[in-house]
């Protein structure tokens, strides 16, 4: 301890330690000249300035580490814990005395744990043991705990000590040896008190021997390759071919996707899972990656599961709750069917309103918006034990083409690239992100020459160096259009390896792509360093997330957790604070039609972008509110004939609701046609927006436009819901609708 304007006051007759073991609760002590070690929400720990002894002091009060305090209160024992602490009077502790250095003592395990001298001295297992409340280090090897918040460390030969971290702070599972510094404490286990050191901040814990460093030693060029990729399998029935291709590929990772089938029953998919991870183990004794697009809204892969109102409508509600809970209900989904990493949160900024492909599945179109919505959804995963995966970096939100079918180039400025669409990739990661996938677009103020999932600039560079971000890195899929003209599959990977990439999502050939890697690593091209580090990251994050203890699922309990109505209700109150009200003319919102008055509702459904049944689920949910309907289902691009159709059955309807989709791109002008020439004949019409709101500038007459922002069932009840004034709109625009509306327009009734 190192002394700094030190005031030190007598203390009281009574040891903390004689105080500890003999006053009963109720009875009062004040010690003054006592060393604050750590503050928690509710109690702080001090020691006495000879650290020889300590306690711990519940109080409302914060001090910083080495504050010198009187405490004055009551002793009393923790019925949960055994643990003995002083209650505080009110006022108390007091500062203003000065402050220690205060330095941890270091101990080996059995000293913390008990015995009979100096530090040591008190009853085993009984918490009046004098270090309670003392700073100190220990050191030992890592085992872990079924607990997400605790790890036991212990010496050979010695006891095994329970370190217990705060929320929030993740715990290293790849460490073998640590060297943690923490607070002695106490906890009951099975009516036993055991000694406990609560860590106060990650730093506090400081790994020594790497365990995914060490397994990776020990592997073969062919196993190493092999943890590289992640594939797809047909069907939801583990097959001997797939068992031939894990063993023989050594694979690490299986994306599931709902158009192969690998999704249409949530017990067949548990067991699926179960199988393929069984194999793998079996195989090369480590287990996969099984991941899946669960975004919400539009992309969504789990049948029967929850879809929630997606991105755009979760930022509309500017709530980072219905964020959370959109992640913590899809992570709990994927986990139930055996998978356990999301390829979400999507982290683009959407600020072209012609972008083809991300669109409804961005947050909106301001980093202050994206971020703290992105990492809510982050966290709301790592609360249900699923692993997220930022896309699509370094943003894909200002491109004109699909990477899925040509090359998106952006020309932006690093300015631009920096403070708008690398932003909120910076700010996950800083909030511990453990995973990054790349966009198949070409940044040109990085590499005007490959795109980002083939540039050592974009990965390696500013990822890795400038962004700081040392987690795992998938590209997105390999067979996308974006990559078509940089080589076969095989120059695919290896250029995506060398970039500083560490998963290869997708190849178009597994054994072109998987013998080019290898011969690349033999012959240099690829440093044996380089597949080293990949590996590591990868068994590092399989670790983290206790695949190697338990990688199986229980499949009698999926289809129970599955779209269960918990999650279902969580998903309607989302949709519902999403929607936004964006024009309103003369209050025809909300409505209130007599019985005889008809509704006609309209539906544009037939596009890959919507769900075939669409218009008999909006109908159905108008129809809830007011049986007195008519519907008809559109196509995108309704002809003059088309139109003609339903402006004869508007005609004699009240009212005419149409659900529309991207009604502003040049490819469905019909549907703004449609709108104007109701409007130009004098007809009432409310427009729910199904995707984009930037369509209401083609339309800008109609009477109410509603943005829902999705296609799904949750999103149509809402959309009834607030045009019936049974809920009231509490959105926000998270986009500007260009030369009408700012981003946050929003009205209410």
């Amino acid at each position: 301890l190192v002394a700094c304007s030190v005031r030190l006051v007598t203390a009281d007759p009574l040891s903390l330690k004689q105080a500890k073991a003999t006053l009963d609760n109720g009875s009062p002590v004040t010690y003054s000249g006592l060393s604050v070690t750590a503050s928690f929400t509710g109690r702080a720990y001090v020691e006495q300035t000879n650290r020889g002894q300590g306690i711990r002091v519940d109080t409302a009060k914060t001090f910083a580490e080495g504050d010198l305090v009187t405490v004055s209160g009551t002793m009393e024992t923790d019925i949960s814990t055994g643990e003995r602490y002083i209650a505080a009077s009110t006022g108390y502790p007091l500062g203003g005395f000065g402050s220690l250095v205060v330095k941890p003592v270091g101990l080996v395990g059995r000293s913390l744990t008990g015995g009979t001298s100096g530090l040591q001295q008190g009853i085993t297992n009984d918490a009046n043991l004098n270090n309670i409340g003392l700073l100190v280090t220990v050191w030992g090897a890592v085992s872990d705990s079924a607990d997400t918040n605790s790890f036991m460390l212990g010496e050979a030969g010695g006891p095994q000590i329970k370190v217990i971290v705060p929320s929030g702070v993740t715990i290293d599972r790849d460490s073998e040896y640590m060297v943690v510094t923490g607070i002695c404490s106490a906890e009951k286990v099975g009516g036993e008190v055991i000694r406990v050191l609560k860590v106060r901040s990650k730093n506090d814990m400081v790994s020594r021997v790497s365990w995914a460093a060490n397994r990776v030693k020990t592997m073969t060029l062919d196993e190493k390759v092999g943890q590289l990729f992640n594939i797809q399998f047909s069907g939801d029935t583990f097959t001997t071919a797939m068992a031939q291709t894990i063993q023989t590929y050594h694979l690490g990772g299986v994306i599931y996707l709902q158009v192969n089938g690998n999704l249409n029953d949530p017990t067949r998919s548990a067991q699926f899972s179960n199988d393929l991870q069984a194999c793998a183990i079996a195989s090369h004794g480590i287990p996969l990656l099984i991941s899946m697009d669960q975004e919400g809204g539009r992309v969504t892969r789990i049948t029967g599961g929850s879809d929630f109102p997606g991105n755009m409508a979760l930022g509309a509600s500017r709530n980072t709750d219905l964020a959370f809970s959109a992640g913590s209900v899809f992570g709990s989904e994927l986990k139930a069917v055996g998978g356990n990493m999301d390829l979400a949160p999507v982290l683009d900024v959407n600020n072209n309103p012609l972008n083809p492909v991300i669109g409804v599945r961005s947050f909106g179109e301001q980093p202050d918006l994206v971020a703290p919505m992105g990492i809510a959804y982050m966290q709301g995963l790592h609360a249900s034990g699923a692993i997220a995966m930022g896309k699509h970096f370094p943003g894909h939100g200002d491109t004109a083409t699909d990477s899925h079918s040509g090359l998106p180039s952006v020309t932006y400025d690093l300015d631009t690239l920096n403070t708008i669409h690398a932003e909120p990739f910076r700010q996950a990661i800083n909030s511990g992100i453990d995973c990054i996938m790349t966009a198949h677009i070409l940044i040109t103020c990085l590499d005007p020459t490959y795109p980002a999932t083939l540039s050592p600039l974009v990965i390696d560079g500013y990822l890795r160096d400038e962004l700081g971000f040392d987690g795992v890195c998938m590209t997105d899929s390999l067979g996308m259009g974006a990559l078509n003209n940089f080589g076969d599959a095989g120059q695919i990977a290896v250029r995506s390896i060398q970039s500083g990439v560490d998963i290869l999502l997708s190849p178009t050939n597994l054994d072109m792509a998987y013998n080019a890697v290898k011969s690349a690593v033999q012959s240099g091209t690829i440093p044996q360093a380089r597949v080293d580090q990949a590996v590591t990251r990868i068994l590092k994050l399989k670790k983290r997330y206790g695949l190697f203890e338990n990688p199986y699922v229980d499949k009698y309990a999926a289809a129970g957790i599955v779209g269960s109505q918990a999650h279902k209700a969580a998903e309607l109150a989302a949709a519902r604070s999403g929607i936004t009200l964006v024009q309103n003319t003369s209050g025809v919102l909300p409505l209130h039609p007599t019985s005889g008055q008809k509704i006609l509702v309209v539906t544009v459904q037939a596009s890959a972008e919507t769900v075939a049944d669409a218009a008999t689920k909006f109908s159905a949910a108008i129809a809830a509110k007011h049986s007195n309907i008519q519907s008809l289902a559109l196509v995108v691009n309704p002809t003059s004939a088309q139109r003609t159709t339903v402006k004869t059955a508007a005609a004699s309807a009240y009212v005419t609701i149409i659900g529309t989709s991207r009604a502003q791109i040049s490819a469905n002008v019909g549907q703004a046609a449609l709108v104007n020439e109701l409007r130009a004949a004098g007809r009432t019409v409310i427009v729910v927006g199904l995707r984009e709101p930037y369509e209401l500038a083609s339309f800008p007459s109609a009477n109410a436009y509603v943005a829902a922002y999705n296609y799904r069932d949750c999103g149509f009840q809402a959309a009834a819901d607030v045009i019936f004034g049974d809920v009231n709109p509490s959105g926000l625009l998270p986009v500007t609708i260009p030369g009408l509306y700012p981003f946050g327009r929003g009205l209410g009734y």
